[in-house]
């Protein structure tokens, strides 16, 4: 007869972790590995605690962490059970094209709303060949070699420009090059969390990040966004009471809400990463779309976190997927001096180096210049997508609040009427249109109001068609709620 997976459980009074952080790291282990089946029943609370020999509490704890992270799902009245998987893929599909899309005989039909993956004819194509063809004519060979770990020397002296420009003064060796945003963050949490280890997330975020960060077994605790960026209150609170590792944060265009954060707000979270002695991952991966010059705003958003940063807290990140085109997998970070080293090696043990054709066909393309004319364009073409998508969402008000970003790629809403965002999205998908719902952007995953329409895959046109089968949708609803949530 073979042995019930729970029954290897142990739980050492000595280890160095409390006892309901080290349970739920062994049945996350348990489910993520397939030995407790999707669907099956976990030991009822009681039962638990004597096998185990331990408070009801240190249970208690450890199930709502799983249900937290849609691990399991409790029934009133049943017991827990555990939920079906959720990939790391799936968690980042709301993100980026439905796989296969291009293919489909119906693609004429369907209206993407949810990818945040940039419209494929805007990518500079053409110039990349360029760039990438000189760079075989003249290196040949060596721009398929291995790279340095840190990165293509020229191409980091390269970066210092237009970092200087926003305001960042660095140097080539705080640069690290990495293969996309996504790889930055895995990168930040090998070097600062542990299992256990506390890390801090707006609320709500990126889930890419989400799905790293709790795939490092570390406590995400959340924070509250409001119009400016997060409750400082809150924040202030949490962090005297879990002494987190770092806190990752969107400053500008957050990702899904689309606000920035003030320039007070900034300065307070530096003094906070000060006082209480943590980082700050600052994801910069839309700042440059600011639409402030086409709205006749005269003062633009404020400036990274990173340009004010004068105590070395802060951990910069940059991607060129969303200005350039996602498959080159580039980026970089700026980072404070004590986490060069520990970068470097996490690098290296990820993927030894950044493609070299890549890192040196991007020096060549920087250098040039023509990046900022391709940058300008595609803020036209955005900009004209957003007025489109912002002038339905004010139509729709009787339906749906709505935080205008005036930047980005995507508007964050509310929904008035009595349906959950979930609702809403598989009334849409059925008629051909996909919205990202808000629980994508949670670590709890619950259906909510919320939801994120992007209009950074889909042209004018069919911004239009695709938003007229969502009005219909939503007149169709005229149930409303009895209570009213916050929109940010």
């Amino acid at each position: 007869m073979s042995k019930n997976p729970i029954e290897s459980i142990q739980l050492p009074s000595n280890a160095p972790i409390p006892l309901y952080l080290n349970l739920y790291g062994q049945l996350k282990d348990l489910i993520e590995n397939g030995q407790l089946e999707s669907g099956s029943k976990l030991p009822s609370i009681r039962t638990m605690a004597k096998n185990l020999q331990v408070n009801t509490v240190t249970v208690i704890k450890a199930y709502d962490l799983l249900e937290r992270e849609n691990l399991v799902k409790k029934h009133v009245g049943q017991g827990t059970y555990v939920s079906p998987g959720t990939s790391f893929e799936e968690a980042l599909e709301v993100e980026q094209d439905v796989p296969g899309l291009e293919d489909r005989p119906d693609q004429a039909k369907t209206y993407n709303f949810a990818s945040l993956s940039p419209s494929p004819e805007l990518f500079p194509v053409a110039e990349i060949k360029e760039y990438m063809n000189r760079v075989l004519e003249k290196d040949r060979g060596l721009a398929f070699s291995y790279q340095e770990s840190q990165g293509y020397l020229p191409l980091r002296k390269t970066l210092l420009k237009p970092l200087q420009e926003n305001g960042i003064h660095t140097s080539e060796d705080k640069i690290q090059i990495i293969s996309g945003g996504q790889q930055g963050i895995d990168i930040i949490a090998r070097v600062l969390l542990e299992f256990g280890h506390c890390v801090l997330v707006e609320e709500p975020t990126y889930p890419g990040a989400l799905a790293v960060f709790q795939g490092r077994g570390a406590q995400v605790m959340s924070i509250s966004m409001e119009k400016d960026g997060v409750n400082m209150d809150e924040l202030e609170e949490k962090l005297k009471k879990f002494k987190p590792r770092f806190f990752y944060a969107m400053t500008n265009f957050q990702n899904p809400t689309g606000c920035t954060y003030s320039s007070e707000k900034k300065k307070q979270l530096l003094e906070l990463a000060q006082k209480h002695n943590f980082y700050i991952l600052e994801d910069s991966y839309l700042e440059e779309l600011d639409y402030s010059p086409f709205l006749g705003n005269k003062t633009p958003v404020s400036p990274s976190l990173k340009s004010m940063d004068r105590q070395e807290r802060v951990i910069y990140l940059k991607s060129f997927s969303k200005i350039l085109m996602p498959g080159l997998r580039i980026g970089f970070l700026v980072l404070p001096e004590p986490l060069k080293a520990g970068v470097l090696n996490a690098k290296h043990a990820a993927d030894i180096s950044t493609s070299g054709l890549i890192q040196r066909t991007l020096k060549l393309y920087l250098d040039s210049g023509r990046w900022k004319n391709h940058l300008n364009k595609i803020k036209k073409e955005y900009f004209q997508r957003y007025e489109i998508l912002r002038d339905f969402l004010k139509s729709q008000e009787e339906y749906l609040d709505f935080y205008d970003p005036c930047g980005g790629l995507s508007f964050w809403a509310r929904l008035k009427v009595n349906m959950s965002s979930d609702q809403l999205a598989e009334q849409a998908r059925i008629r051909g249109v996909k919205i990202a719902s808000g629980a994508h952007f949670t670590s709890y995953s619950k259906p909510n109001p919320f939801f994120r329409l992007s209009f950074a895959g889909i042209n004018c046109p069919r911004i239009r068609e695709g938003t007229a089968i969502l009005k219909e949708i939503l007149e169709n609803y005229s149930s409303f709620p009895d209570e009213y949530t916050p929109l940010i």
